[in-house]
């Protein structure tokens, strides 16, 4: 799990703040979930929509300690 200062990594209760107009249309800072008793998350509703994420889709769960985690479309990975 990366290790951030608490500075960095503030829990936005609201709405997170926008990323700069550079980024819109590339990168994406959706919101924060939790992790269930089960070890499930649900990803965010926005999320879901942009990488056309749909009920039953696979995805590869990938970590790096130092880095954190990333969710990929295994649908993704053959047609790229």
């Amino acid at each position: 799990m990366p290790k951030f200062p608490s500075s960095t990594l503030p829990l936005y209760r609201k709405k997170p703040p926008a990323l700069p107009e550079n980024n819109r249309g590339k990168k994406y800072m959706f919101g924060v979930t939790r992790v269930d008793d089960k070890g499930k998350i649900a990803l965010p509703k926005k999320c879901r929509e942009v990488f056309n994420l749909k009920t039953g889709d696979a995805v590869l769960v990938l970590g790096d300690e130092d880095r954190g985690i990333a969710v990929i479309k295994i649908a993704e990975i053959f047609e790229g």
